[in-house]
C-alpha cells in the first residue's frame, strides 16, 4: 500500500439508507447489504486510491466481475458505480443520484443486493457500489 486509508463505514450505511429511501419511494424493494459485495466494493475503492486511477477497468485489465468470478460469487446480473470527491463521503450518493446512468443502477429492479465501499485515502473519498441479484 502506498497510502494509508480509513474505511468510512458510517458513510456506507448512510448511502444505503438514502438509496433505499429513493427505491421505496419509487415502489421498489430495498437493497440488502451483502458482505461479499462490501468487501469487493472496498477493495475496488482502495485499489483506485493505491494505484491512482479512476475507471471500471483496472490498469491490469480486470473488472469487478473478474473478482466476483474468482471468488465464486453467483449472480445473473451485476453493475458497478464509482465516484470520488475531496469533501464529504455521503456526497458520493448525490453524485451518483444526479447522474442518469448511476441512478439507473441504484434504481434497477433486477438488483436486490449491494456492497458499498467508501474509503478515505490520498486526500479523497473513493466510493464504489457493487450491485447483484
Amino acid at each position: 500500500t502506498k497510502y494509508s486509508i480509513t474505511v468510512q463505514a458510517s458513510a456506507e450505511q448512510k448511502i444505503l439508507e438514502l438509496m433505499n429511501a429513493k427505491r421505496t419511494e419509487a415502489g421498489l424493494q430495498p437493497l440488502t447489504m451483502d458482505n461479499t459485495l462490501v468487501q469487493v466494493a472496498r477493495y475496488k475503492s482502495n485499489d483506485m486510491i493505491q494505484n491512482n486511477f479512476f475507471d471500471h477497468t483496472n490498469p491490469d485489465g480486470t473488472k469487478w466481475t473478474n473478482w466476483l468470478q474468482d471468488i465464486g460469487y453467483k449472480y445473473t446480473t451485476t453493475g458497478e458505480n464509482i465516484a470520488y470527491n475531496t469533501s464529504d463521503p455521503v456526497e458520493l450518493f448525490n453524485q451518483w443520484w444526479n447522474s442518469p446512468g448511476h441512478r439507473a443502477n441504484m434504481m434497477n429492479s433486477s438488483y436486490n443486493k449491494v456492497g458499498i465501499g467508501v474509503i478515505f485515502g490520498n486526500g479523497k473519498y473513493m466510493g464504489s457500489q457493487e450491485f447483484s441479484n
